[in-house]
């Protein structure tokens, strides 16, 4: 009985989630009222109302899911156990660029601040290259580290939305390059 429940529980999210995203491609999410959800999706207002609050809640639980999805894309070209960055990078990559339309209404939906924190902690390997360098203290460094990881973010990003024509490999040299290429040091 549990697990038909469960699986209702999950489809019934799928569902609204499905219709939210589909809803984003016309309008922005504050113009998206609970009621046109719920037609979109196919439920009616009381079975939204045990899962949620508002589309706002909806789009927050889609952007929730595909960030633990993305954490563990990092590890999807080869295990952990032998990952480097730069196939982390690639795991990453291959992943947004695979769910691209999904990336892509998160970002105009200005809902990609939990896209953005997975890349807050990851250059940690891009950046020991330049921590090595005694040019920078101790507070330049986390600065320089912030400023590394919005600047990936920013990369990945525009590459995604723009449809910029480079494979999920070349991205993540490229940024392997940028962080042995010496600019900051």
């Amino acid at each position: 009985m549990e697990k038909k429940i469960n699986q209702r529980v999950a489809l019934t999210k799928r569902l609204v989630h499905e219709g939210l995203l589909r809803l984003l491609e016309k309008e922005p999410v504050e113009s998206i009222n609970v009621s046109e959800l719920c037609r979109e999706a196919g439920i009616n207002r009381a079975t939204f109302y045990k899962h949620y609050y508002s589309p706002h809640d909806v789009l927050a639980e889609i952007e929730s899911n595909f960030v633990m999805e993305l954490d563990a894309a990092q590890f999807s070209v080869v295990p952990k156990e032998v990952s480097t960055h730069v196939t982390r990078l690639e795991g990453l990559c291959s992943y947004l660029k695979n769910n691209s339309k999904t990336v892509t209404l998160l970002v105009k939906s200005k809902m990609d601040s939990d896209l953005s924190k997975i890349f807050e902690n990851f250059p940690n390997d891009v950046v020991k290259v330049f921590e090595r360098n005694i040019r920078f203290d101790d507070k330049q460094k986390h600065l320089v580290t912030r400023f590394l990881s919005f600047g990936l973010y920013g990369l990945i990003i525009r590459w995604i939305i723009e449809d910029i024509p480079l494979t999920p490999r070349e991205v993540a040299l490229l940024i392997d390059d940028l962080s042995k290429g010496g600019w900051l040091i």
